[in-house]
């Protein structure tokens, strides 16, 4: 006797959903990089030098100020 094919629906529902979510998460991924691929296997020179880019952008940083006088 055969298993009934409406005792699986369930599971090929959760399937399509990790599919449909991992089809998300990589298109976010890929938006949030400026439409580039995520970098793979980051070796210890460019977690460093990524951190030092990091670092120089903060410091360049400048809060914005106004000609105005606050009274």
């Amino acid at each position: 006797m055969g298993v009934p094919f409406e005792a699986l629906l369930p599971y090929g529902i959760i399937i399509g959903l990790f599919g449909v979510t991992g089809v998300g998460l990589s298109t976010l991924k890929y938006y949030s990089n400026g439409r580039k691929n995520p970098r793979r296997g980051i070796d210890a020179w460019d977690q460093q030098s990524k951190l030092q880019h990091w670092l120089a952008n903060l410091l360049r940083f400048r809060p914005p100020t106004t000609n105005r006088l606050l009274t």
